[in-house]
């Protein structure tokens, strides 16, 4: 009877700690939102930007297939393992028990069954090279600076661009704490046009930390909505 009592107490202590901390991540992730969601004052110090440039490069792949494509050069083959196949090798016979008959003796039966063997299968293995277009090098740039400017790449026959992108930073203090530095991506581009070193802004930061300047009429609102 204490053992029992034991075990319930102990059940009883791990449902109120799950509980508890269930509990507390909701607080958490209420008082997260909260801090995410409140305007904060920020100085900035720095502001610049990363561009990329995606390139690719045509040129000849070294590849191996069980067939062999169209376009394929400088071929050669080899007769190696290629899977493990099911292979029938013989039947074995198992008795096994079926309904119940009517006196209440179970009533057994033969089954034939077939048994199969592993057997390695080899075929031909074709190596060969084809001219593709493959990932090359991402081309960066950075400056600090508000006009975006891109690494000059120069396209060939042979080497091409596929895509650009930009990223923006923003360097800076929340709350007039200087010794707390912190560089943000953002995705305000106004912001980042108008962002200058030594000047207050108010901001929110997103749960991803990037970072958003809030406008006059959205803190009047806030102001508004907390009264």
């Amino acid at each position: 009877m204490k053992e029992n009592t034991k075990d319930f107490l102990k059940k009883c202590g791990v449902a109120a700690l799950v509980l508890v901390c269930f509990i507390l991540s909701i607080k958490g992730i209420e008082a997260l939102i909260e801090h995410i969601s409140r305007p904060q004052k920020f100085t900035c110090t720095d502001y610049y930007y990363e561009s990329k440039v995606y390139t690719e490069e045509y040129k000849r792949v070294s590849h191996s297939d069980w067939n062999l494509p169209e376009g394929a050069e400088d071929v050669t083959t080899n007769y190696e393992f290629r899977e493990w196949k099911d292979i029938f090798d013989h039947y074995e016979y198992v008795t096994t028990s079926g309904e119940v008959v009517t006196d209440y003796e179970p009533e057994y039966y033969v089954e034939k069954r077939p048994v199969y063997k592993k057997e390695a299968v080899f075929d031909t293995k074709y190596y060969y090279y084809l001219w593709e277009w493959t990932p090359a090098a991402t081309v960066t740039n950075t400056a600090h600076d508000k006009e975006i400017v891109y690494a000059n790449v120069e396209e060939t026959d042979s080497y091409r661009i596929t895509g650009t992108n930009v990223t923006y930073y923003i360097a800076g203090y929340m709350n007039n704490r200087p010794e707390n530095v912190k560089v943000y991506t953002t995705k305000d581009l106004d912001f980042y046009n108008d962002a200058m070193p030594d000047i207050n802004y108010s901001v929110k930061v997103s749960f991803f930390g990037d970072l958003s300047r809030v406008l006059e009429d959205e803190i009047i609102t806030a102001q508004a909505s907390e009264g």
